[in-house]
């Protein structure tokens, strides 16, 4: 019988979710600089909310900053900045509308997580669609979900 060989890796990831929060930006802008353990900290970031008026300026220049520093990542919040699961609307479209404004200001996303972990197959569609390494999965179920709950 063959040994099988196994790859070992690690990947540390931070989701962004209070990108505008000075306090916040300057705490994980350090983690970042840092590179815990020899790694790069890949930023998930949470998109300017302009319907929660948001500075995407300011944002852009956060994102910006983070993609040099490590991998740059999608995280959505479905519902408000302050509420990450969603309660209405449609997830793939707002995946697909924030991939796409994300693009325009000439990022690269190329990893996504879903707020509050939601998935669901429409938002993985989504997520092949914009050639995104989809990290929301997880190995256990997350305890504060009601059955049957996405």
């Amino acid at each position: 019988m063959g040994a099988t060989s196994r790859e070992r890796y690690a990947v540390v990831s931070c989701h962004v979710e209070r990108p505008l929060d000075d306090v916040v930006w300057a705490h994980f802008s350090a983690l970042q600089r840092r590179c815990p353990g020899g790694f790069r900290v890949a930023a998930l970031m949470r998109p300017a909310d302009l319907a929660f008026g948001e500075d995407e300026s300011a944002w852009l220049v956060r994102a910006g900053e983070a993609a040099t520093h490590g991998p740059l990542g999608h995280h959505t919040h479905w519902t408000a900045p302050d509420h990450a699961r969603p309660t209405s609307g449609a997830p793939r479209e707002r995946v697909l509308a924030e991939g796409a404004r994300l693009r325009e200001l000439g990022l690269a996303p190329r990893l996504f997580c879903g707020g509050g972990w939601y998935a669901d197959i429409e938002v993985a569609e989504a997520c092949a669609e914009l050639g995104y390494v989809d990290c929301t999965s997880r190995a256990a179920r997350p305890p504060y979900l009601p059955p049957g709950e996405r």
